[in-house]
C-alpha cells in the first residue's frame, strides 16, 4: 500500500504470509528508533512507534485525568497489544476469538478473558469490570 508516494503498509494473502513478512521487517524496524508498525490479520501499517493505540488511550485519559486503575482497554488483535498494557490500561479484557498473543498478554497480567466471542465478549467483558 502507498500513500502519497510512500510505503504505507503491506496486505499480505495469508496470516502465514504476514507472520513471514513481520518476522523480515522486524530485524530492519528495530534499528529504527521512531519506526513500527500496527498489525491487524493480513493488514499492516507503518507508522511512528509512539503512536498507537496505547499511546492514544493515555493521551485522552490524560486529558480528562482518569487514573489508570480507571482506564478499561478491550481488545483481539496485534494492534491492540499497547492499549492492553498494565501500562496503559487498569482493567483489560479480550474475547474468546482474540488471537493468541492478545489472549496470553490477558492472562499473564490479570486481564479478563471472556468465554464469547466479538461483541458478546465485549459485554461480557464490561459487566464483569462495571456491573
Amino acid at each position: 500500500m502507498e500513500m502519497d508516494g510512500g510505503p504505507a503498509g503491506s496486505i499480505s494473502r495469508t496470516v502465514e504470509e504476514m507472520e513471514w513478512i513481520v518476522g523480515h521487517i522486524t530485524p530492519i524496524i528495530q534499528v529504527e528508533p521512531h519506526f513500527s508498525w500496527q498489525r491487524n490479520s493480513i493488514y499492516l501499517r507503518f507508522g511512528h512507534r509512539d503512536f498507537q493505540k496505547g499511546s492514544s488511550l493515555c493521551h485522552v485519559a490524560d486529558h480528562y485525568q482518569l487514573p489508570l486503575e480507571r482506564r478499561f482497554a478491550i481488545g483481539d488483535s496485534h494492534n491492540d497489544l499497547e492499549m492492553l498494557d498494565p501500562a496503559n490500561a487498569g482493567m483489560t479484557a479480550c474475547p474468546s476469538n482474540s488471537v493468541p498473543e492478545v489472549k496470553q498478554k490477558i492472562q499473564a497480567h490479570g486481564g479478563y478473558l471472556a468465554s464469547n466471542s466479538c461483541g458478546d465478549g465485549a459485554v461480557e467483558a464490561l459487566v464483569h469490570y462495571f456491573g
